[in-house]
């Protein structure tokens, strides 16, 4: 009876060991992880694969300047996507200028180009510096040279002549022909015209 009774128990602890190792190779712990994982990549997915329902609003991306148009954009707050270019109208221009003389001279093989400009406070602002685009036609050619003014220091109404404004070129090449033709044109048969792109003042 003893012995049967030992059998019996025997049987029973080995069946519960392996329940035990069965249960430990499918724990519900990891079948959990792989069902999140899943779930979180078919949300990722669906996801990617909607269009960005846009909320766009304005932002200041260039602000206006004197003579300068300045620029907003509508652009998404979600997907940074732009949808729009505004100008913003340009402050009235505070200087004029004019270019009231041109000097060349060579040395060796380079030919030098050098302009007189006037430039104009109008406005009862001081001017601390311009930069801008001065594009100079004579017949059939442009030449568009970029022209920084700093350190200007033009007092209200006052009037200054610079004259240190130029190129030079190589005269011995083919590949300078707007400015030889520049070179060689009398002054009364140019035109000028400036663009500003910023002009400094003091507030």
């Amino acid at each position: 009876m003893t012995k049967i009774c030992a059998l019996l128990l025997s049987f029973v602890i080995i069946i519960s060991m392996s329940a035990c190792s069965s249960t430990g190779e499918n724990s519900p712990d990891k079948n959990n992880d792989e069902t999140i994982e899943n779930s979180i990549s078919d949300v990722s997915t669906e996801l990617d694969s909607e269009e960005c329902k846009h909320v766009y609003k304005e932002e200041i991306y260039k602000e206006a300047g004197y003579g300068v148009d300045g620029i907003k954009i509508k652009v998404c707050t979600i997907c940074k996507e732009i949808d729009e270019y505004i100008a913003i109208p340009a402050l009235s221009e505070i200087f004029e200028l004019k270019v009231t003389n041109k000097h060349t001279y060579t040395q060796g093989s380079k030919g030098y180009v050098v302009f007189d400009i006037e430039i104009k406070n109008i406005s009862d602002k001081k001017i601390e510096s311009i930069s801008g685009k001065l594009s100079i036609m004579p017949p059939d050619c442009i030449l568009d040279l970029l022209c920084d003014f700093e350190d200007l220091s033009l007092e209200p109404y006052a009037t200054t002549v610079i004259s240190s404004q130029g190129y030079s070129f190589d005269l011995d090449t083919s590949f300078d022909e707007v400015e030889k033709k520049v070179y060689d044109t009398e002054f009364e048969n140019i035109k000028f015209y400036f663009t500003s792109s910023d002009v400094v003042v003091e507030e």
